[in-house]
């Protein structure tokens, strides 16, 4: 996939349009954190090439920070800010368990 797709919908101008952002897929959501690919790779397909090497988001989580420094394409910045984002979500996850637990009937 290339930027020129015109197909292509970024995900930011999803997001910008309205979608909510629920029904985005992970590599969307990646791709949004990170914000640029490389001369040679869209963001997507860096993106993509990440979620799929590791597994998913959780293989990325588990990663470490020297391991994802090593991928092409990745430097210190979107490696922060890819690890920052999963790094809320493994906070908010409890708080969102509390709160279904609390709203379930018994």
């Amino acid at each position: 996939m290339t930027a020129d797709d015109a197909s292509m919908v970024f995900p930011l101008q999803k997001f910008a349009r309205g979608a909510d952002i629920r029904n985005f897929s992970d590599v969307e959501l990646i791709a949004m954190i990170m914000g640029t690919g490389t001369q040679q790779h869209d963001v997507f397909e860096l993106s993509s090439r990440l979620y799929y090497q590791y597994n998913g988001l959780y293989g990325i989580y588990g990663t470490g920070r020297q391991e994802l420094l090593r991928q092409k394409g990745m430097g210190p910045t979107k490696t922060a800010r890819l690890f920052a984002a999963l790094e809320i979500g493994r906070r908010i996850f409890p708080e969102i368990e509390r709160s279904r637990a609390i709203g379930s009937p018994e």
